[in-house]
C-alpha cells in the first residue's frame, strides 16, 4: 500500500514537473501566431491543460485526505499552475477577440467599398434605358425638324411653281395680246 502510494505520488508530481515544463516553453505554441486558427488550436492545447490540472488538483486532495505531508505542496503547485494555465488561456481569448475585431472592421471597410461599387454599377445600368431614351427622343426630334424642313420647301416649291405658272399666264397673254394687236395692225395696212 505504501508502495503505491509512492508510485502514485511520484506520478503526480512527473505530471506537474511535465505541466511546468509545458507551461514554462508556452505550451508548443507560437507566440507570433495572429491567426484565428492558431489561437483556436492554442485554446484547445490550454483547456486540455486545465483539464488534466484539475484531475491533479481532485487527486492530490484525495491524497491529502490520506495524510500525505507533500501532498499540500504539490495541491498549491498545481492550483498556480491551474491559475497560470487560465490566465494564458483568458489572454488567448482576449487575443482572439482582438484579431476577429481587426478582421470584422476590415470586412466592413470592404463592404463599405463593395457597396459603393455596387451603386456606381447601378447607377451605369440605370443610366443606360435613359441614354436609349433620349437617344430615342432626339431621334425623334430629328425627324420632326426634318419634316417640318420637308414640308416648308414643299410649300416654297409650291409657291414658286404657283407664281411661275401665274407670271408665265400672264406672259401668254400679253404675247397674244401683242399678236391679236400685230394681226389688227397688219391688217390695217
Amino acid at each position: 500500500m505504501y508502495q503505491q502510494r509512492y508510485f502514485k505520488s511520484i506520478r503526480c508530481v512527473s505530471l506537474l514537473v511535465v505541466t511546468m515544463a509545458l507551461v514554462s516553453v508556452g505550451c508548443g505554441g507560437n507566440p507570433e501566431n495572429k491567426t484565428i486558427a492558431g489561437l483556436q488550436e492554442q485554446v484547445k492545447v490550454q483547456l486540455a491543460q486545465i483539464k488534466d490540472l484539475k484531475q491533479q488538483i481532485e487527486d492530490m486532495k484525495s491524497e491529502k485526505s490520506k495524510g500525505d505531508q507533500s501532498a499540500e505542496i504539490r495541491i498549491a503547485e498545481a492550483k498556480k499552475t491551474y491559475e497560470d494555465q487560465l490566465a494564458k488561456v483568458k489572454e488567448l481569448h482576449l487575443q482572439k477577440i482582438t484579431l476577429l475585431d481587426h478582421e470584422i472592421s476590415d470586412l466592413r471597410l470592404e463592404l463599405g467599398s463593395v457597396q459603393r461599387e455596387k451603386i456606381a454599377v447601378q447607377e451605369i445600368n440605370d443610366r443606360g434605358p435613359r441614354i436609349a431614351a433620349a437617344h430615342s427622343a432626339r431621334k425623334e426630334y430629328d425627324l420632326m425638324v426634318l419634316g417640318v424642313l420637308l414640308v416648308i420647301l414643299i410649300a416654297v416649291l409650291l409657291y414658286v411653281v404657283f407664281r411661275y405658272r401665274s407670271v408665265h399666264d400672264r406672259l401668254n397673254l400679253l404675247v397674244m395680246q401683242q399678236s391679236s394687236e400685230l394681226r389688227r395692225i397688219g391688217a390695217k395696212l
